[in-house]
């Protein structure tokens, strides 16, 4: 029994980051877009309401969608620092 991981499998994990990473941007451009396209026909039909619960669904799926798809992407890319192993003591 081997220990070791081949180097076969380490570019498959490799390449299944590498989509993830890609799905992650094109999701995030997506929400954007459809985002940009529906807001002046959403504004003018939904915000003018009256309150109701679909009302507020669509207003939490519309406000926090994109922060949480942006920071996966972001928390996905190799842009943000590498962690460190400091230990921290208050």
């Amino acid at each position: 029994m081997t220990a070791g991981v081949s180097v076969a499998e380490l570019i498959k994990i490799m390449n299944n980051l590498f989509i993830g990473r890609m799905c992650s941007a094109v999701a995030i451009t997506l929400v954007m877009y459809d985002w940009i396209l529906v807001f002046p026909r959403e504004y003018a039909t939904i915000y003018q309401s009256r309150w109701s619960l679909p009302k507020l669904l669509l207003l939490y799926i519309r406000i926090f969608t994109p922060p949480s798809l942006t920071f996966t992407a972001f928390s996905l890319s190799d842009f943000r620092p590498p962690m460190s192993d400091m230990t921290y003591v208050y």
